[in-house]
């Protein structure tokens, strides 16, 4: 017999998401100052981005970085979008951002890699 309210998860979170969660409520529960937890939650997101750089890979990614960069980005230009929706102003940069960012995945299209003979 199932029980009438299932168990939710979180599952719905990446995993580094989860880490500057910890990293910010263990912060908290030790009572230190939020300056220094402040420094301690962007030294993860550093180790993070590193991370994700490394992965990523050095030779044809720049369509991967851009992407990269765009999401980044984009969450923190919508967040000011809203707050600044008064000032057509923001509504001018965001467009240009935009533009911006179709204009260099314009420039670097995707690679095929073709399998040399012989090999499947």
């Amino acid at each position: 017999m199932q029980s009438e309210h299932p168990q939710i998860y979180c599952t719905h979170v990446p995993a580094p998401q989860r880490l500057v969660l910890i990293v910010e409520q263990l912060g908290i529960g030790t009572g230190i100052p939020a300056l220094a937890d402040l420094g301690l939650v962007v030294a993860v997101e550093a180790l993070f981005l590193i991370y994700v750089h490394r992965v990523v890979g050095h030779e044809n990614n720049s369509r991967q970085l851009i992407a990269l960069a765009t999401g980044l980005v984009v969450p923190i230009a919508t967040i000011g979008l809203i707050a600044e929706l008064s000032l057509p102003l923001v509504l001018i940069v965001d467009l240009a951002f935009a533009l911006f960012i179709w204009m260099l995945l314009r420039n670097y299209k995707p690679q095929q890699i073709v399998a040399e003979k012989g090999q499947t």
